[in-house]
């Protein structure tokens, strides 16, 4: 009777923790995730992001930022400014790849996720002229490469694979395109700078053919194969009495032009605001591009003020690019 006993309360035993088992993995897991939609990143035409208050990108106040697409390229709305398209093209992926991990919370206490009004940011996305996609980020979730999300009409908090939050928050000037000169310096034919009440000319010119018997230790009394084709021809800067300028210099400031990005925009003054610059280049060939560079606002100011061809408003340049665009081309 005994060892009966043993038996039945080892199988009781047993019975309560299947039980217990099986129920405590239904409570964790009785629900189901909201499926996403798929969506082509390529048939995404109209992003909407509002980005709340007190954050690092927008400041002091909250903005909400219109990106439209035309033409292939992708534009910030109503002004037009054109975009930094890897930083829209980060959206994009975020969007498009938006998996549910895991439902995190049905208590509508959204501030410890950074999901409140004031903390959360919003993202709408269009397809073919339709809202495809639209979500509230959260902060990154301490402990795992995940954020915390909130769809529309829906109250709980679920987990989203991977740290997303940063992709999206992004202010007006962070997500302007701050390309404020692009040129191939191959194209460049003719450079005039004024620069301290002085005018430098200098143009490009076809130079005397390199001797490649130099270059490989051949004495004067050898005979030297003569240079063929266009290749052979070298090119040198010469300024407007012929003479030749340095090269390495000409280069250095055709590398630092060639794709000029700005620190800022001035949103609050025009181009006809500024004159009397203390340093101009004009740059002459397929294209003509002009830039100046005017006289800092304070003496200690780490920035200077400029215009270029490329951009209808002024900008800033960091104190650094605009002391090396402004190096001498010519030697005192």
């Amino acid at each position: 009777m005994k060892s009966k006993k043993e038996y039945l309360v080892l199988i009781g035993v047993a019975v309560v923790l299947v039980l217990y088992l099986v129920f405590h993995r239904s409570d964790r897991t009785l629900y189901e995730l909201p499926e996403m939609s798929e969506i082509k990143a390529s048939a995404i035409s109209k992003l909407v992001i509002t980005v709340p208050e007190k954050t690092e990108a927008a400041a002091k106040t909250g903005e909400t930022i219109e990106l439209v697409k035309a033409d292939g390229k992708w534009r910030i709305q109503p002004q037009g400014y054109p975009a930094t398209e890897s930083k829209v093209d980060q959206m994009i992926e975020a969007i498009t790849d938006l998996q549910l991990t895991a439902m995190v919370s049905e208590s509508k206490n959204y501030t410890r996720y950074q999901l409140n009004a004031g903390q959360k940011i919003t993202v709408k996305a269009w397809s073919d002229g339709d809202l495809a996609r639209a979500f509230a980020v959260g902060k990154k979730v301490p402990s795992t490469q995940h954020t915390f999300v909130k769809l529309p009409d829906d109250p709980k908090v679920y987990h989203a694979r991977d740290n997303i939050r940063y992709r999206f928050d992004q202010g007006m000037d962070a997500l302007r395109d701050k390309t404020v000169l692009s040129l191939n310096p191959k194209d460049v034919q003719g450079i005039e700078i004024r620069q301290n009440e002085k005018t430098v000319s200098i143009v490009c010119a076809p130079g005397q053919p390199e001797v490649e018997a130099a270059a490989h230790g051949q004495s004067d009394n050898q005979e030297t194969a003569e240079p063929e084709g266009e290749e052979a021809e070298t090119l040198v800067w010469q300024n407007s009495r012929g003479e030749a300028v340095p090269k390495n210099a000409v280069e250095a400031l055709l590398d630092h032009l060639s794709t000029l990005k700005c620190q800022s925009f001035i949103t609050e003054r025009k181009k006809t605001d500024f004159s009397n610059p203390v340093y101009s280049v004009t740059l002459t060939g397929v294209e003509t591009h002009t830039l100046s560079i005017f006289e800092k606002e304070s003496e200690d100011a780490d920035r200077h003020p400029a215009i270029s061809s490329k951009t209808g408003e002024p900008f800033y340049l960091s104190a650094y690019k605009a002391k090396n665009i402004m190096k001498p081309i010519e030697k005192e």
